[in-house]
């Protein structure tokens, strides 16, 4: 224990080891719910379920650029449209990687939410370089 913790402790003795709480399954809706809110002065907002209305070409882009682990742990919870439109842009062998991964990746809903979160955060910032487009807002 530093001394710091001593001191802010009244009694100087350590406090009692908490646990952290346990996740529950993952909630698929909560986890799609993910949104990216860009540092800039836009009001533009991607979120992870967004990527189900890239096109191709965007998809394809977004697949070159992030982690292949982040893109497992991030389709395990996504909804099936987000998940069709990545997998349907892959080679038949590595959608098949992918899909066996996916199936073994042990996960709770607030690692699922983080990884989908970097991936809209990737997604936006490609935008932002013109690198993709984004899909129109839905109205």
């Amino acid at each position: 224990m530093s001394s710091l913790s001593r001191d802010l402790r009244p009694s100087g003795k350590p406090a009692p080891p908490q646990s952290a709480p346990q996740p529950t399954q993952a909630d698929e809706e909560l986890v799609a719910e993910v949104a990216w809110n860009p540092a800039s002065t836009t009001d533009t907002t991607f979120q992870f379920a967004d990527a189900a209305r890239l096109s191709d070409r965007s998809i394809q882009a977004v697949l070159r650029q992030i982690d292949q682990k982040d893109l497992v742990g991030g389709l395990k919870g996504a909804p099936e449209s987000v998940r069709a439109n990545f997998l349907g842009n892959m080679s038949q062998r590595v959608r098949g990687f992918i899909e066996e991964e996916i199936g073994h990746l042990q996960a709770d809903a607030a690692t699922i939410a983080e990884v989908q979160g970097r991936i809209a955060n990737h997604i936006a910032k490609l935008a932002e370089e013109g690198k993709i487009d984004l899909p129109e807002a839905e109205a």
